[in-house]
């Protein structure tokens, strides 16, 4: 089991208190003034709004708003790895469970052939 998803959720908001009223903030629903502004429908909550705002923003061209719009949905792009010329890479992988590890070995080995 990774660790991420040995981490209890409700723990880390409690030892990160503004983040902990941000998630409240953003499920609260939006006033009826701001939401008619946003041309959004009803029920729209303050989130809702903020995505929207950050869609707009990368639709008018703000590469920034377009690059957190990726990473929320992929996740950061790799940097990869760099070396210089006359230095060799090795990466070594560590299964956590060794069927996985084995099965993955039986894959490479079919795609070889």
């Amino acid at each position: 089991m990774s660790r991420k998803t040995d981490r209890d959720p409700a723990a880390e908001l409690s030892r990160m208190p503004i983040s902990q009223r941000y998630l409240r903030f953003v499920e609260r629903p939006l006033p009826e003034r701001e939401r008619k502004k946003l041309g959004l429908w009803k029920g729209a909550t303050w989130g809702d709004a903020l995505v929207f705002q950050q869609y707009n923003s990368a639709l008018q061209g703000r590469s920034e708003a377009a690059r957190e719009i990726r990473e929320a949905i992929e996740g950061k792009s790799d940097e990869g790895i760099f070396s210089s010329a006359d230095r060799q890479v090795e990466i070594r992988v560590v299964w956590d469970d060794e069927k996985q590890g084995q099965e993955e070995n039986n894959i490479n080995n079919s795609i070889s052939k």
